[in-house]
């Protein structure tokens, strides 16, 4: 049995594994709201700030969006400063956002976003019992849930028949997933409560009712697997290079030393990590999952 302190509440949680299902859990199952306006990791400073940005999983489903031609009416559960939704507006959708984060739906009104709400998704469907949606999407909201059932129950009752929720969820067969939680609380609660792989995903929302499924590897581009891998395997190691390397210097000539030798280092350590990087891709161990559920439409029932 696995337990883990949480240094931000000195709780202890223990993990636990449905037998019938496989979904891996930590007890006690709380969500703690106040962990993430505390900015207790960076990337919610970051979206404190309004600085968050588009990534590899915005664009799996973007790309997917408009090779399906999905068109309409979008909410995003837990939509943090907005950004992803101002690119799915960009994309031809009329979207809507929430996050239970007070700071971070400040941040989204302050981008110039409407219809942005701090709000969980049960407040949302209550506020507006009669609006549904052609999309619903939750990229990397599932595993923080402590009732993810009521969570999906919430989102389906937005959807219309025949309506899609699509998002992410960390994979916890990703490679080094030990590592990376060695050098990082994010896997832990109180900010992950639910660990998934892929075939529990798909079993997971198949389990609650959805007509149609599909769940993806997150393939992180050569570049981004390089700093990946080099990160969790000689974090420390070359830091010190680095940081002398993009130190900033008093000269203000647009090609010096530094500024020459960066570009190199990161494509040799590109070229030395594609090995890794390529052997992760070909055994689809894609450091996220994406999925797409779809309800049955009305024809279907």
């Amino acid at each position: 049995m696995r337990t883990y302190i949480a240094p931000y509440n000195q709780t202890e949680y223990t993990l636990h594994q449905c037998n019938q299902c496989n979904l891996q859990f930590w007890t006690p199952l709380r969500i703690i709201p106040e962990f993430y306006e505390a900015s207790e990791h960076s990337s919610y400073e970051q979206r404190h700030e309004g600085g968050s940005s588009i990534l590899e999983r915005h664009l799996t489903f973007l790309g997917r969006a408009r090779a399906q031609r999905w068109r309409g009416r979008l909410l995003d559960l837990g939509c943090a400063d907005g950004s992803f939704i101002e690119a799915a507006k960009d994309a031809g959708f009329e979207v809507w956002g929430i996050d239970f984060d007070r700071l971070s739906i400040e941040a989204a009104l302050r981008r110039g976003l409407e219809n942005v709400y701090a709000l969980t998704v049960e407040e949302f469907g209550e506020k507006f019992p009669d609006l549904k949606f052609d999309v619903i999407t939750a990229f990397e909201v599932l595993e923080h849930q402590d009732q993810p059932n009521s969570f999906i129950r919430s989102a389906q009752a937005l959807l219309k028949p025949g309506g899609v929720l699509a998002g992410s969820v960390p994979n916890r067969d990703r490679p080094l997933a030990e590592r990376t939680r060695e050098l990082s609380a994010g896997d832990f609660p109180p900010h992950h409560f639910l660990w998934f792989s892929k075939p529990v995903l798909q079993n997971y929302l198949y389990s609650r009712g959805f007509a149609y499924v599909q769940v993806l590897p997150i393939h992180l581009r050569l570049s981004e697997s390089a700093a990946y891998f080099e990160h969790n395997l000689i974090r420390g190691k070359t830091k010190s290079i680095k940081g002398r390397i993009a130190a900033p210097t008093e000269s203000t000539k647009t090609n010096t030393p530094a500024q020459l030798i960066r570009p190199i280092l990161r494509f040799g350590r590109t070229t030395a990590l594609a090995p890794l990087s390529l052997a992760a891709r070909l055994a689809q161990r894609g450091v996220g999952l994406y999925f797409e559920a779809q309800l049955a439409s009305s024809a279907q029932k």
